[in-house]
């Protein structure tokens, strides 16, 4: 069960720098914009809020992507491109590690110390 929790993250750290490069953010234009790697902007999803974010996560499966957004965390239909909830009770969080084999995703509530499991 450890290893495969492993193997996850490292999948999802994979996922997490693809991501990166569609979020829009000045990291991924630059990268967009250097030509060399082939790897383009294909869509820029607005998602508002004067909050900032950390961690962005893709489940690919479900089509969401997971936005830690300080004490809470947005969650994006990325096929919609709209903003269809947010994940609340957390003192302050980093973001969320789906994890689909399971039908669970984990999160950190970082000030508290703790962690939530979420179906």
């Amino acid at each position: 069960m450890h290893d495969r929790i492993i193997a996850i993250a490292r999948r999802v750290c994979l996922g997490l720098a693809v991501v990166l490069l569609f979020t829009g953010s000045p990291l991924a234009i630059s990268a967009a914009t250097a030509g060399a790697s082939g790897y383009r902007i294909l869509k820029t999803i607005p998602v508002g809020g004067t909050e900032g974010w950390d961690y962005v996560t893709m489940d690919s499966v479900a089509r969401r992507l997971y936005i830690g957004r300080g004490n809470h965390i947005d969650v994006v239909n990325v096929d919609a491109g709209t903003l269809v909830g947010k994940i609340t009770g957390f003192a302050s969080t980093s973001g969320l590690l789906p994890v689909p084999e399971l039908g669970r995703g984990f999160a950190m509530n970082g000030s508290a110390g703790s962690a939530f499991s979420l179906t």
